[in-house]
């Protein structure tokens, strides 16, 4: 049995909360999908970036084969 401090031996990174694991989706979304100004988009692909003053400002996705541009701060996409 391994000692503190020997190769292989201490506590395993993992995401938990309460005893569960947690992904980028529970610890990130969950907490803010009741906010009035957030859309949260599953199943889209992104395909464009718009750049302006070699910042990117928007992009461009398909949502079921609809094309829609989302802008604003990279943070906080919204529907443009």
């Amino acid at each position: 049995m391994g000692t503190s401090g020997a190769p292989g031996y201490g506590t395993p990174l993992i995401n938990a909360f309460g005893g569960l694991r947690r992904n980028a989706a529970f610890a990130y979304l969950d907490p803010a999908r009741s906010r009035p100004n957030l859309t949260i988009v599953g199943e889209a692909h992104a395909d464009r970036l718009n750049v302006r003053a070699g910042r990117v400002d928007g992009v461009g996705i398909d949502v079921d084969g609809e094309r829609v541009t989302l802008s604003g701060p990279a943070s906080a996409w919204r529907r443009g």
